[in-house]
């Protein structure tokens, strides 16, 4: 069985791997191209395949969605820790300059991930 093509890539789905390599979002190609979002959608799909369409760019938003984690909120966090963890958080978010308890535990987390891709290097 040969690994050719069926039949050659049409102008019209080639138009639309153009628009989304450009930075169009479906909806626009689509009501640019005068065809529904499910048409977008398969070649677009059948692009990324192949290649001649760009991945979906990794953004905050899609890594949250691929999780079955949420985000959760500040209160989960205190619910959770002792008076003496209180302290501890309270007095090292002072310590390093922080004026808030969300941007210490962002900078524990960049320093987390930072300490885990060092030590994955070596």
């Amino acid at each position: 069985m040969s690994k050719s093509k069926r039949h050659a890539i049409k102008q019209h789905t080639k138009d639309i791997w153009a628009l989304h390599n450009g930075g169009a979002r479906q909806k626009e190609i689509a009501e640019k191209m005068g065809v529904s979002n499910a048409v977008v959608s398969a070649a677009i799909n059948r692009g990324r395949r192949s290649g001649h369409a760009k991945l979906k760019a990794k953004t905050v938003t899609t890594v949250y969605n691929k999780s079955p984690c949420i985000w959760g909120f500040i209160g989960q966090i205190k619910e959770q820790l002792s008076i003496d963890q209180v302290e501890w958080l309270f007095q090292n978010a002072e310590d390093c300059g922080c004026t808030t308890i969300a941007e210490f535990i962002g900078e524990l987390v960049r320093d987390a991930y930072e300490e885990e891709k060092h030590g994955r290097e070596q």
